[in-house]
């Protein structure tokens, strides 16, 4: 009996296809098969917005005044959360942690990047800040090394930058609460990284890295689509 060899290795090839093509989707969508563990936690990357005018402490005399920061909306809610939330600062003076000053200064130098002096936020520029606004956005142009007006994340990290996450939800940024913008915590269990900061758009992008055992993903649970 004569036996089609042509037939035979496309048969066998399309079956290999196949095969390769289950694999492929089982890998995208973050199973494994049967049993399911994925070998390594998916990656996706997010835009969230900035909050330029969030109250991420109390400060004045007695502590009795709002302390406001350069707020990154992890949670996408729109408004500031202590402990889901991060704060985007700089350690201006370079002695390794970020205090209340360098909150601060970091939030009206962000600002000024982006172009917004008003930073008492009462919808008009006065003299003073106008003035301060233009020398932080000179700054801020130096730190813009390849000048495409936003800092990507070996930029914000060259600057010294951080992102703070009031994890006990005191008001205050203890060292073990600021994060290097390679690795820090986001609502869900879940780590993330600064893609880039972008003052002028008022958003900052994120790669985040979920959690296997559900919850590091938007809404909990595990994705469905593609992450990158």
């Amino acid at each position: 009996m004569a036996v089609n060899i042509t037939n035979f290795n496309q048969q066998a090839l399309d079956q290999q296809m196949y095969i390769n093509s289950m694999r492929r989707a089982q890998m995208m969508s973050g199973f494994q098969g049967p049993g399911f563990c994925p070998s390594q936690p998916p990656y996706w990357q997010q835009g969230h917005g900035n909050l330029p005018y969030a109250q991420v402490g109390d400060g004045g005399f007695l502590g009795l005044q709002p302390r406001g920061g350069y707020g990154l909306d992890l949670n996408g809610n729109g408004r500031y959360d202590a402990g889901q939330d991060g704060v985007l600062a700089m350690d201006l003076n370079h002695d390794g942690r970020i205090d209340r000053s360098e909150i601060e200064g970091s939030r009206r130098r962000l600002m000024s990047m982006g172009g917004n002096y008003d930073f008492n936020g009462d919808g008009k520029v006065g003299l003073f800040e106008r003035i301060q606004g233009r020398a932080y956005s000179r700054e801020m142009r130096a730190r813009d090394q390849d000048g495409d007006g936003r800092l990507s994340q070996w930029e914000f990290a060259q600057a010294g930058g951080r992102v703070l996450v009031d994890q006990n939800r005191d008001g205050n940024f203890q060292p073990w609460e600021q994060h290097s913008p390679y690795n820090f915590p986001t609502p869900g269990f879940g780590r993330g990284s600064i893609g880039t900061v972008d003052p002028f758009f008022n958003y900052t992008g994120v790669n985040h890295r979920g959690n296997v055992w559900g919850g590091g993903f938007p809404g909990g649970g595990f994705p469905g689509g593609v992450y990158y």
